[in-house]
């Protein structure tokens, strides 16, 4: 079991499966601090945040991803088109041979006719890498997002799939999510595995999914 610990602040959250932790912050100068210094340990820096599994530290950096603004979900992120473009080269060089041959035979045979016509000695890559032709083409992936409910699921499976992310914070989501928009949505992180912790600012109510941990504005923790 992973667990999001940090003891200035007294939290312990337990990931347990097919259960969604809900941290409700009341306090505002104490939200500011756990989301700029969780998003700063997202960035590869320093903080008090420790995530573990069966007591192995995991960097929070690799392991944990924050997201304090649904209407900014990126699905093309550098990091993310890099790990596509890996894959589909790895799939290239196993499934498609024969189309692969064709495609740099059809290469080679353009920039040969570029050359010949060039007054100038030209030179050319006769094997450029697949990834810097994926770039050059442009290819993105193309999220379908008719509803704020569909974007943050392609959100999830494409970083869980391409990345391997399993733990996902959301800061307000129940603000933009109907009733059911957040029952299917929880069901969705259930089927793939992933862990799923909502950082809020107010309470709104329970699921029987959720383990809720109340911070009021004194700081003071109650366990729903």
């Amino acid at each position: 079991m992973k667990k999001l610990v940090h003891n200035k602040y007294g939290i312990c959250l337990e990931l347990e499966e097919n259960k969604v932790n809900e941290m409700v912050v009341e306090n505002p100068v104490m939200l500011t601090q756990i989301i700029r210094e969780l998003g700063e340990q997202c960035e590869g820096n320093e903080g008090g945040f420790v995530l573990s599994e069966e007591n192995r530290i995991l960097p929070v950096e690799k392991f944990l991803i924050l997201t304090k603004d649904l209407f900014s979900l990126d699905c093309n992120s550098r990091k993310i088109l890099t790990r596509l473009y890996q894959k589909i080269e790895k799939r290239m060089e196993t499934e498609s041979g024969e189309e692969r041959r064709v495609f740099y035979q059809s290469y080679i045979a353009y920039m040969e006719s570029i050359c010949e016509k060039s007054s100038l000695y030209l030179l050319y890559n006769e094997e450029p890498d697949m990834q810097e032709i994926l770039k050059m083409a442009g290819l993105q992936i193309e999220v379908q997002k008719d509803s704020m409910l569909e974007g943050i699921v392609e959100y999830l499976k494409i970083l869980h799939d391409l990345l391997g992310q399993s733990v996902f914070v959301f800061l307000n989501l129940k603000l933009f999510l109907t009733q059911e928009e957040i029952k299917s949505l929880y069901q969705e992180c259930f089927y793939r595995k992933i862990q799923l912790i909502l950082i809020e600012a107010v309470y709104r109510e329970k699921f029987v999914e959720e383990k809720v941990c109340i911070i009021d504005k004194d700081r003071c923790f109650l366990y729903l």
